[in-house]
């Protein structure tokens, strides 16, 4: 059985290139609803295919708690 770590680590791996292409996209430009949204739909496809049960939900609930925070931080600058 793969260790949460090493499936963490495998999953980063994987998927975090991409991810940082879209930070990278975000970066420059308002954080709007729809990019939000978007990259909401991206995060939680890679939650989806690696993770179940309990541990999903947990990993969405980060998720939204995270892409609130960002957007409330996009509207203080």
């Amino acid at each position: 059985m793969i260790s949460f770590r090493k499936k963490s680590q495998k999953i980063l791996q994987e998927h975090l290139p991409t991810l940082e292409q879209d930070v990278q996209g975000i970066k420059n430009k308002d954080l709007t609803p729809e990019v939000a949204e978007s990259v909401s739909e991206k995060a939680d496809k890679i939650l989806a295919q690696n993770f179940s049960g309990k541990k999903l939900e947990k990993m969405r609930a980060q998720l939204a708690k995270t892409m609130k925070d960002l957007q409330k931080n996009r509207r203080r600058k």
